[in-house]
């Protein structure tokens, strides 16, 4: 058991800077979505075009936000001095091949027309989403001081959270089949899909019996264990209402998680380059990547050239040509999957 009492009340993990940040990013989020929504209403409705680049206010706002944040993402990775050894190289090279074979299958077999593609999209993203939000919780300093047992533990509340919500998005997706009738299941024996929810309940099943194991041997209890990642814990839940209140629209769900995911790491970022000091600013580029105001500066002028791409791609292109293929929502997964399994590279 910890030696270090470490157990935060409830009403200090709901000012902790992992509560209050999150806070930031729902309100970030919403303020996209009602963007969306402007446009859409605008173009329908006032405007009355026939063509519209924002036939979903929701999926549209996360496709410009997550390929800015991809963009930049890579930007910041190639021109990192953390990349200039072999070693880095060769680490970057695989992961970056990982994400290339998953383009060439998922191209191959039908992208995410292909249920169970589909499905392993939205699971791979958010093993990416649960462990980047582990990683900038304990980033902003609210985790406890983490023996092995105890990071133990942790990695095993973010791998049952991450199961679980797989399986939410499985049962909201059925229930969604078996309402509307639209699925592409036709393409997928339904024993599969059966066969699938009962392993990810019994993974969910082990997995939880894990984590209370290791949380309690760490802990003594399972409240104290609860208590001690409680910032992490409301991040989880939040999420968690957010992908199953969105999922009853459809893809909203997983759209809005996505949008969730790029507003963390902009709104933690940018509090981390707060509380730093960055020294003399020697130029554009470093303003732009060591001040808060010019990171900001960055994302918003990026995202919005994405978003002017996107209208440009409708209006002026007509959705016709290389350029236009490559920003359509279609194309959005490889973008995906390239930044998911690179993401996982590491310096190290």
């Amino acid at each position: 058991m910890s030696s270090i009492s470490i157990a935060p009340s409830g009403a200090l993990s709901q000012t902790s800077p992992t509560v209050r940040q999150f806070r930031w990013v729902l309100l970030l989020t919403a303020c996209l979505v009602a963007a969306g929504g402007l446009v859409y209403v605008t173009e329908r409705y006032v405007l009355r075009f026939e063509r519209r680049f924002a036939e979903n206010p929701v999926e549209i706002m996360m496709r410009a936000f997550a390929m800015a944040h991809f963009t930049l993402g890579w930007l910041f990775l190639l021109t990192s001095p953390k990349i200039r050894s072999f070693k880095a190289i060769l680490r970057l090279a695989i992961t970056a091949s990982v994400g290339l074979i998953l383009c060439l299958v998922f191209a191959k077999f039908g992208s995410l027309s292909n249920p169970l593609l589909a499905l392993f999209f939205y699971g791979y993203f958010l093993v990416h989403e649960v462990r980047d939000e582990a990683v900038i919780y304990q980033a902003y300093g609210d985790a406890p001081q983490l023996t092995p047992l105890g990071r133990r533990a942790l990695n095993a509340l973010s791998r049952s959270v991450c199961i679980s919500l797989m399986g939410l998005l499985l049962l909201v997706y059925l229930l969604h089949v078996a309402i509307t009738g639209k699925s592409g299941l036709e393409n997928c024996p339904r024993t599969l899909m059966l066969g699938l929810g009962v392993l990810l309940l019994i993974a969910c099943t082990w997995s939880w019996r894990q984590t209370w194991l290791l949380g309690i041997s760490e802990h003594g209890d399972a409240r104290s264990f609860i208590l001690a990642h409680a910032p992490l814990w409301w991040v989880y839940l939040g999420i968690a209402a957010v992908l199953l209140v969105g999922s009853l629209l459809g893809a909203t769900g997983i759209n809005l998680v996505i949008v969730i995911h790029v507003a963390s790491w902009l709104v933690f970022v940018h509090y981390q380059l707060g509380t730093q000091r960055c020294g003399t600013v020697t130029g554009p580029w470093i303003w732009l990547r060591r001040t808060p105001t010019g990171f900001l500066t960055l994302h918003v002028a990026v995202f919005l050239g994405f978003l002017i791409l996107l209208a440009v791609r409708v209006y002026v292109w007509q959705r016709v040509g290389v350029v236009s293929q490559f920003l359509a929502s279609d194309t959005f997964c490889y973008w995906s999957l390239m930044h998911i399994s690179m993401a996982f590279w590491s310096s190290k």
